[in-house]
């Protein structure tokens, strides 16, 4: 019974694709940074409250969904005969709520399967690169950040006052799943009679599935 009532299926998919560059060049000095942010922070829910849903023939289904990407390139190149300084710098977030919930006063009955579940794909890839060149000094440093913190919930609940049950079904999946993906990557070069450089790349995934 995919889509029988308003809002008890729902996804959303959000990407971002990000490009961001800096070059600098010059005789004396040069100096250039690139630096991307990037942040994905949506909700979506799927959910039956105080209703009764019957499924005659077939399975109830109450799904929430999201695939959330993100992909990001930051290139930054300073060029100088003097001294040249160049950093990249990239952040990406992604912090969603996902949920599949019966609530309330609220009754399944379903001839076949009875599914409540909520669904969470994201995932990061980002580059990063930092190029410094000078006959004289160089300097570089590239800095990236990732980070995925979503809360990914589904249940069966009523209140003090009122009871969400199931009263038929031939099987019955209340589930949460969360499947993250961060690839990141960092590339700083610096080339000179006197050269610098340094690279910084972290990764967190964190979040709740309940």
């Amino acid at each position: 019974l995919r889509g029988a009532l308003s809002g008890n299926s729902s996804g959303l998919t959000a990407n971002i694709l990000s490009l961001a560059g800096s070059i600098g060049v010059g005789l004396a000095g040069a100096g250039s940074a690139a630096a991307s942010d990037n942040d994905i922070d949506n909700t979506v829910a799927a959910s039956v409250v105080d209703a009764a849903v019957t499924s005659r023939d077939g399975d109830i289904e109450v799904l929430s969904g999201s695939d959330a990407k993100i992909a990001a390139l930051t290139l930054g190149v300073g060029a100088a005969a003097g001294v040249a300084v160049n950093a990249s710098i990239a952040s990406n977030t992604i912090g969603n709520t996902v949920t599949a919930s019966v609530s309330g006063n609220s009754t399944l009955d379903a001839a076949a399967d009875i599914a409540i579940a909520a669904e969470d794909g994201a995932s990061v890839d980002s580059l990063s690169i930092s190029l410094s060149g000078a006959i004289g000094a160089a300097v570089g440093a590239v800095v990236v950040s990732n980070t995925v913190d979503n809360e990914v919930k589904a249940w069966l609940e009523g209140s003090d006052t009122d009871t969400a049950m199931i009263s038929g079904a031939q099987d019955v999946a209340i589930r949460a799943h969360s499947a993250v993906n961060i690839s990141g990557k960092s590339l700083g070069a610096a080339v000179g009679l006197v050269a610098a450089g340094a690279s910084l790349a972290s990764a967190a995934a964190g979040g709740s599935v309940e």
